[in-house]
This record gives structure tokens, C-alpha cells and sequence, in this order.
């Protein structure tokens, strides 16, 4: 994960060094709003959530093919998946690029809505590693749970705290992880040596 973050810096400074540090903006694919009940959204933000859903329902199913079981099996222990004849360094690299292709197509949902700058994922990365804690590693349920959970309670608290909506969500993080330590829909990570 640290490598993860040290490679997102690297971009990051790099795109600061040749695009400059103002935003861009990226006109959006889709126009207009849709009003419900006196709620308004924007078909844009629609759009993200539409995309994320078929995103969502595409990698449950590929996790459930051979080279998804073989992803699985060797993240939970290489040495025995090797034994099982699953090459696991081939399939490090198959993780790497369908890792590489969600963030992508991320990217590419989420730019027309936030506009485009070299810091754009330090606003959201804190915002995934709570869905990632909350919801539990490894449950694309519990991740799905967790990212609902994290927009409503960021909502109402910025209507209680303004600002300081994200310490709200950080210290529900913190009380669930008390009691709940592999996040909501996940195992807890066993203890070394019990």
C-alpha cells in the first residue's frame, strides 16, 4: 500500500511539472439535472453511479472465473496456490492490470464531475481507505455498504460541523473498528502468533 501511495505522489508531482497546477476542466458527458422530490442531482453524478454499479457487477463475476479464483487464491497464500499450479507471479500481474484498468475507468467517470488536477486523488484517497476499512478488505459488499454509509454520515455531518465532515466519518471509522475490527462485512486479520 505504501508503494501505492509513493507511485500516486510520483504521478502526481510529475503531472504538476508538465500540465502546472490549475485545474482543467472537462466538459461533462452528460447535461442537465434530474429533480425528484425537490432532490436535485446532476445526470453527471448519475452517470458515476450508473458506472461504478456495471463496474461493480463485471468484477463480481470475473472474480468468480479461473484466473479471479486464482487471484483470490493466491492473495490468501501464495506457496499453496503455487502448489495448486497457479503461477503467482503471473498473476500478480494479471491483479496489477485489472487494478490499473478500475483505476482508470475511475479516473474517467469521476473527471467530468471533479474536473481534472494533479491533486485530485488526495481529496478521495482518504474517502476509499474508510470504504476500504468500513466496509472490510477483501468484501465488495461490505465495500458497497461502507461507501453509502460514508457518503450519508459525510453528508449530514457537513450539515452539523461544516468542514470538518471527515472527522465525523474518521471517528465513526474508529468506534466501528473498536468493536467491529475487520470492518463491517469482513474477517478480522488472525493474530501472529495465536
Amino acid at each position: 500500500m505504501l508503494v501505492t501511495v509513493a507511485f500516486g505522489n510520483l504521478i502526481g508531482q510529475a503531472s504538476l511539472i508538465t500540465f502546472a497546477s490549475q485545474q482543467q476542466v472537462v466538459p461533462p458527458v452528460i447535461h442537465g439535472t434530474l429533480n425528484i422530490n425537490g432532490i436535485t442531482i446532476s445526470n453527471g453524478k448519475l452517470l458515476v453511479i450508473a458506472g461504478a454499479l456495471i463496474v461493480m457487477v463485471a468484477l463480481y463475476y470475473f472474480m468468480k472465473t479461473k484466473i479471479g479464483t486464482a487471484m483470490m487464491a493466491s492473495a490468501e497464500n501464495k506457496d499453496v496456490a503455487g502448489l495448486q499450479g497457479i503461477n503467482a507471479n503471473r498473476i500478480f500481474w494479471v491483479t496489477m492490470a485489472v487494478g490499473s484498468g478500475l483505476c482508470g475507468i475511475a479516473g474517467a467517470l469521476i473527471v467530468p464531475v471533479l474536473g481534472a488536477s494533479n491533486t485530485m486523488g488526495l481529496d478521495i484517497f482518504p474517502r476509499v481507505m474508510l470504504v476500504i476499512l468500513i466496509g472490510g478488505t477483501g468484501s465488495m459488499s461490505g465495500a458497497l455498504l461502507a461507501a453509502f454509509l460514508v457518503g450519508i454520515i459525510e453528508s449530514f455531518a457537513f450539515q452539523y460541523v461544516g468542514t470538518l465532515n471527515l472527522l465525523v466519518v474518521f471517528a465513526f471509522a474508529a468506534v466501528l473498528m473498536f468493536f467491529r475490527p475487520g470492518g463491517l462485512l469482513g474477517k478480522p486479520l488472525p493474530i501472529p502468533g495465536d
